[in-house]
């Protein structure tokens, strides 16, 4: 046996190597076994050469091989009987094997020194036949025992090797009877529903108690009932080993969650999604037998932050193998390197040499809670301009903007859009009154063309109250589109914006002073507009009527032309304009630009956000905070508009429609809810502080060797060479 070694069990001429295939049951590291049937014969020089290496590499604590006697002091030659441990020939007959091993550990020869008493020789059965080759291998026992005097000897090594793994301590469970937990959660529901309260804690001798702790076979410390929880509880006054939550959730699962808090140093606060009613206890909890069921519904581990730094920093969805100390460092990283995104930390890393797959992988799963705050809304991705497929009519988008004339006058201009045939008709407005509108946009759209399926809107005062009952009285799908949410209605503005170019120079060319000559400009432009703009090769007055309008005035197409009045034929001329300013928007790229910025983004996340869950919506006007570029308000989900494809909000008192590319799930410390307890203290805190009840304990911070989290230290075992 050697002292200095890498392994522990090397074998030579090893038949069956059955020491080898079990030495990993007790631990132990063997290389693999030479033997002629492996394709190892031991007379060839290369294979003697083979061995020479493997031994002064691996250097095995215990070698064990065919040797000739040897007579020396310092070896320990004995022998021992098959029979003792347990040989038996093929008919389970004990059978007398002696065998004649050499060993210079004690503790082998202590192990395997042990013979056949003469009463139990008289019994066994002469080795004849078939059995003198069965009797050729090691028995079971004789295996076992030498391998445990191998472990014995690796011990004085190695003192700790050996040392036996943690376990588990299990602990009695609630009983998981859902409907009883149902019946007194729904109690429990009913019992706030009569008042302001929103938690009680009962009394041993209470009905609702006396129910609650029949099922928890535990010594109960405490009973809170609470509706609409947002966190855990953990009473830091009551002694307690362990906590346990009965959830009611809004979308009617039940949840039941039991911690032990001594082996659980970092206890769940946030509910995975809202609770409606909850029962919270805590107590003693009696050591119980593990289940199979209890393995299979434990909860899955929960990905904490990152300590001893200045936000939240986690690794959702990581894998469990992910060493401590590279989460730690590459969050470290993230908040020194002024919070770089994935691109750039990957190319500090790469150019400083430290990249691998372990730190790729922490990458691919780290969410930075400052960063998640402050984001800007998702990037639109490449952009299209949408089409509809149905007939003329049926789909009608419609807006207002404002036009300007020459003496300052500014006048409201309605615009509607067929999305079929982008055919466009505008109408100026005398006033914004909602009973007034509707009458325009009657007289505009309704009277020639018939009252459409579907009328998308802004979001403004002229397009509710008596517009909007009218609309649905007719029969109308009005969809009100979210201030913030321009592109729902991205085809008006565009054909809008269009037109009120068109409208703004020939006002400019012609001197227009009043609302007679706006409503004249108008009759051009919408002609060139519906003339000019060709969608699929025709125009909209192709689309929808077969052929182009008569336009009087034009000498090339009108055989009346010049019969025309000269008023009439100022008409052609503005158009011919119009014309002339459609022709040079047409390869424009700020309109390209536009229409890209107006495609929105990517809203699968804001769609699985759950009612009465906390959330962020962006507003570009959001003055309160000093922010000139907008920013995001938190409000509670209300529910989600499948007609309009929006979602409603509660944000302080006030109902908030947003559409999903605003909205995005709240991060870190915006999902924060203070408690009944956390204001209690914060009062306490403030009284104490004004009467100078405080202790002063500044002083240096700690040592830099002071370990942050005790899993940084893990040691990784070096694999098993079997």
């Amino acid at each position: 046996m050697g002292k200095d070694f890498n392994i522990d069990l090397m074998e030579l001429f090893a038949g069956t190597s059955k020491p080898t295939s079990m030495a990993r049951r007790f631990g132990l590291t063997a290389l693999q076994p030479f033997e002629i049937e492996d394709g190892y014969d031991l007379a060839s020089k290369a294979i003697q050469k083979t061995v020479d290496f493997a031994l002064n590499k691996f250097k095995p604590l215990l070698l064990m091989t065919l040797v000739r006697l040897i007579t020396d002091y310092n070896l320990y030659i004995i022998k021992c009987d098959g029979g003792y441990f347990g040989a038996v020939d093929n008919k389970g007959n004990m059978t007398i094997k002696t065998y004649k091993l050499i060993t210079n550990s004690q503790a082998i020869a202590e192990a395997l020194g042990h013979q056949l008493s003469s009463e139990e020789r008289a019994q066994c059965t002469p080795l004849e036949g078939a059995n003198v080759t069965r009797s050729q291998e090691y028995p079971t026992e004789m295996v076992e025992a030498l391998l445990k005097a191998l472990q014995k000897e690796a011990r004085r090594w190695s003192a700790h090797r050996f040392e036996p793994t943690p376990k588990e301590v299990f602990f009695a469970q609630p009983t998981d009877d859902e409907p009883t937990w149902r019946r007194l959660l729904e109690e429990v529901d009913q019992v706030f529903r009569r008042g302001s309260a929103r938690s009680l804690t009962l009394q041993p001798g209470h009905d609702l108690y006396d129910r609650i702790s029949a099922l928890i076979p535990w010594e109960i410390g405490r009973i809170q009932i609470a509706s609409k929880p947002v966190t855990r509880r953990q009473p830091g006054e009551l002694p307690h080993t362990h906590r346990g939550n009965i959830l009611l959730h809004n979308d009617d699962t039940i949840s039941i969650e039991v911690e032990d808090m001594v082996v659980n140093q970092f206890p769940k606060q946030r509910f995975d999604k809202p609770v409606r009613a909850a029962i919270f206890f805590y107590g003693f909890a009696a050591a119980d037998q593990p289940e199979e069921q209890q393995q299979q519904q434990r909860d899955p581990p929960v990905h904490l932050p990152v300590p001893g730094l200045s936000t939240d920093i986690t690794f959702v969805g990581a894998p469990p193998t992910l060493p401590a100390s590279v989460r730690a460092s590459l969050a470290r990283l993230h908040i020194g390197a002024g919070h770089p995104n994935k691109q750039e930390t990957i190319r500090l890393l790469s150019m400083h040499g430290s990249i691998n797959a372990s730190v790729l992988t922490a990458l691919e799963h780290m969410k930075c809670g400052s960063c998640e705050r402050n984001a800007r809304p998702t990037p639109p991705k490449a952009a299209a301009v949408p089409h509809f497929n149905g007939q003329f009519s049926e789909r009608i988008q419609a807006d207002i903007f404002y036009t300007r004339d020459l003496s300052g006058g500014n006048h409201p201009i309605l615009g509607a859009v067929d999305i079929a045939t982008n055919f466009q008709q505008a109408i100026r407005l005398v006033s914004l009154n909602a009973q007034h509108v509707w009458d325009s946009f009657r007289t505009m759209w309704f009277q020639p063309y018939g009252y459409p399926l579907m009328l998308e809107l802004d979001a403004g005062t002229p397009f509710s109250g008596v517009f909007k009952e009218h609309s649905i009285a007719a029969g109308i799908h009005v969809v009100v589109v979210p201030p913030e949410a321009h592109w729902r209605i991205g085809a008006v503005e565009r054909r809008n914006s269009v037109l009120r170019t068109v409208v703004e120079k020939l006002v400019d060319n012609h001197g227009i002073v009043s609302g007679e000559g706006i409503d004249f400009v108008l009759v051009a432009a919408t002609q060139a507009i519906n003339s000019a703009t060709a969608t699929k090769g025709r125009c909209p007055y192709q689309a929808v009527f077969g052929k182009l309008p008569r336009f009087p005035g034009d000498l090339l197409g009108d055989e009346h032309a010049l019969t025309v009045s000269d008023r009439y034929m100022m008409a052609e001329q503005l158009r011919v304009q119009a014309l002339h300013a459609i022709n040079e928007m047409r390869a424009s790229q700020t309109i390209r630009r536009a229409i890209l910025r107006k495609t929105p983004p990517n809203k699968a996340e804001a769609q699985q956000i759950l009612p009465g869950a906390l959330a962020a919506y962006w507003r570009w006007s959001k003055k309160a905070s000093g922010k000139k570029r907008g920013g995001y308000a938190l409000g509670r989900l209300v529910q989600h508009d499948a007609t309009s494809n929006t979602a409603w909000l509660q944000t302080g008192g006030s109902l908030v429609q947003v559409t999903y590319e605003q909205l995005r799930p709240a991060f870190g410390l915006e999902g924060w809810v203070p408690s009944h307890e956390d204001i209690r203290c914060l009062k306490d805190a403030r009284q104490r502080l004004q009467d100078g009840l405080w202790i002063d304990e500044r002083g240096q911070g700690p040592p830099d060797d002071e370990a942050l989290n005790l899993q940084w230290h893990h040691k990784h075992l070096a694999a098993l060479l079997i």
